[in-house]
Parts: structure tokens; sequence; C-alpha cells
């Protein structure tokens, strides 16, 4: 499924990283690099679009150089996906978002987490993580909070468990409850959006647990802001995907103007101009005091300016033109005052002489 890997692609762009690479079947990457062409993209073999065994040694290839990786959306079951999961679990030892299809071909076999590398971030939705732990869907949602914390906490990893209030747990039995979003969000390709936004604040550095818990937030009020521009029976995973900057700029700065001041301390009263400055001659920067027995400040750079004269024409073009036709016509004057009469080289017929301007 193409499009879970373009919403994924793109939310990570969003969200902030570098250089997303997008390995995959063939079919996928030629989707990806029409849809997504900032990502870059790399072929693994597959087998009927689904990836084979021979992509795990592709794939450690691939891994070598990065920060961070997320698999999962639009994988696809069946084949040798289950192999590559495994491979992908127990191989790499940088931190991981395992979401979708990825959680399904981990099925009754949460054991594999104990041989894990590298931090593991879980982002299941209740169906999922039914089919993850081995109970029924019924049994989850009667208790989502209490086994999200014993399975985080069992396994050593970060379980995201989303739903209406997303719960994320850690394996220190941190647990932090998200009820934002919308309910325009309930549609096909949310999950992928957040598995981005995750990867892409892994990417950058951040811990596990606060990827996960900013990462769902940046998400759900990207969803919010969705909703309120397209309505929530209208929008799209994609509006989501192009909403996560207005989320990110809330995340840096309450007012969503993408500073790291805080803004009710800017709303009161505004900072007083500094006074000016008087640069002395001995290079020292002199400025009123509250304080005259401060100790005195260091030396500055001394500020030497010099004024650049500005040349000015002593007349403009009309005015030269106007003097050298003045000109003309006095000595065309004069000549006619001196002529007694035409003369044999006189080209006029009537004797008038003009002087010719070349």
């Amino acid at each position: 499924m193409a499009g879970a890997a373009v919403l994924g692609t793109r939310a990570a762009i969003r969200t902030g990283a570098g250089l997303v690479t997008v390995a995959s079947a063939e079919n996928v990457v030629q989707v990806m690099q029409n849809s997504v062409p900032e990502a870059t993209c790399r072929v693994l073999s597959d087998e009927e679009g689904v990836l084979a065994r021979s992509s795990i040694f592709e794939i450690a290839r691939l891994v070598k150089d990065k920060t961070a990786l997320a698999i999962g959306p639009g994988l696809g079951s069946g084949g040798d996906v289950r192999d590559v999961v495994e491979n992908v679990v127990q191989e790499y030892d940088i931190p991981k978002v395992i979401d979708a299809d990825a959680v399904n071909a981990m099925a009754d076999n949460a054991e594999l987490l104990r041989e894990k590398k590298g931090e593991i971030i879980l982002t299941p939705h209740p169906k999922e993580f039914a089919r993850l732990i081995g109970v029924s869907l019924a049994t989850v949602l009667k208790k989502p909070l209490e086994l999200a914390q014993a399975f985080a906490q069992e396994f050593g990893v970060v379980l995201v468990l989303k739903g209406a209030t997303t719960i994320v747990a850690n394996a220190d039995g941190e647990t932090c409850m998200v009820a934002a979003g919308s309910p325009g969000m309930a549609k096909g390709g949310s999950g992928d959006v957040l598995t981005g936004v995750i990867g892409g604040l892994l990417a950058q550095g951040l811990g596990a647990f606060e990827s996960a818990v900013k990462g769902v937030y940046i998400a759900a009020m990207a969803g919010e802001y969705a909703a309120e521009d397209m309505g929530e029976y209208s929008m799209t995973s994609m509006d989501e995907c192009d909403r996560i900057p207005k989320a990110m700029k809330e995340m840096v700065c309450g007012c969503g103007c993408g500073h790291t001041h805080s803004c009710d301390d800017l709303v009161p009263e505004m900072e007083p101009e500094p006074a000016p400055a008087i640069i002395s001659e001995t290079g020292r920067e002199d400025r009123p005091r509250l304080d005259e027995e401060s100790a005195e400040e260091p030396e500055r750079v001394k500020v030497i300016t010099q004024e650049i004269p500005i040349i000015k024409p002593e007349k403009t073009a009309e005015q030269a033109i106007a003097e050298i036709e003045e000109k003309e016509k006095t000595q065309e004057f004069k000549k006619d005052e001196n002529d007694d009469g035409p003369g044999p080289d006189d080209p006029r017929p009537d004797g008038s002489t003009r002087r010719r301007i070349g």
C-alpha cells in the first residue's frame, strides 16, 4: 500500500527530519518518487509486491548511516514479511517505530521483543494490540491502561495505544494520556502520519518516550486544525499531514509564531528600548547607567565613521543642451553680421549661411 508509505514519509519530513530514505518494493518506489520528491528511495527485493527474504541484507546496508527507522505502514503481510520484521527488531541498534503490518507480523510472538536492539516504540490500535498479546479486542477495550502499562514494563518498550485518548507508556512505569485530536482522524492513514511524526522526532535525537508523547500530540493537533479547516467529515490524512507545521509551531511557542519565547511575558508590556549609545574618543561605549559605581564595561571595538562626499554634476543634461543651442545661435548671428553676400562656395542659392551641427 504505497499511500501509507507516502503519508508516513511526508509526515517525517514535515516534522523536521533532514533526510528521509524510503526502502520498499519497486512499485512503491515509483509512487514515492512522484509523490514525495524530497525523499530518497531504494528498491528492495520483492515477490509480487511483498518484501522477499533477500531484502534483509539490502536493509542492513541502508541502515548503517541512519539515526532512526520506521517500519510497518503499507508493508503488507505474508511471504517473508515476518522474517524481515524480526530482523529489524533484533539487529539494528538505533531507535525504531514499529506500526501497522509490522505489529501484525509479531502477532502471538511478543517474546521477540526480549531480544531487541535499540529503543523501540510500538504504535498499535486496540485491535492490533489484541493480536499482539493474544487476547480479545473486548479485553483490551475493557482495561487499556493496565494492559498498556504492563506490556511496556514487561518488554522494555514504549507502547502507544491509539484511541480517542491515546495512552503512551514506557518501561519505567511512566504513562501519559493524550486526550487531543478530532473524530475526523478515525480514517485510514492517520496512523501512518503518526508513525512518520514519531520517526521524524527520533531521527532528530529525542528519546523514545519523549518522541512518542510529543509525536502523539503534534499529530493530534494537526488533526484538529484539519477538522477546523476542512470539517470532520471531509478531512483526510493528507490534510493532517499538511498541518503538521502549524502544530509544530504551537509546540515551540503557544501563539504559533515559531519563537522560543514565552508569549505571555511579551503581551503585557514590551522591554524598553536601550538608551542611545555614545562612542567616545577612546572607542568605549558610554551609556547612561542607573548605578554609576558599577564595574566598567569591557573595551569595545572602536567605531570610526567617515563621511563620503557625494559627487554632484555641475549642471543637468538639459542645462548643457540649452547652453550649446544658445551658443550656436550666437555664433550664427555673428556670422550673419559679418557676411556681405553669398560667396562662391555657399551651397545655398539665397546666400544665407547656417552652421551645420553634426
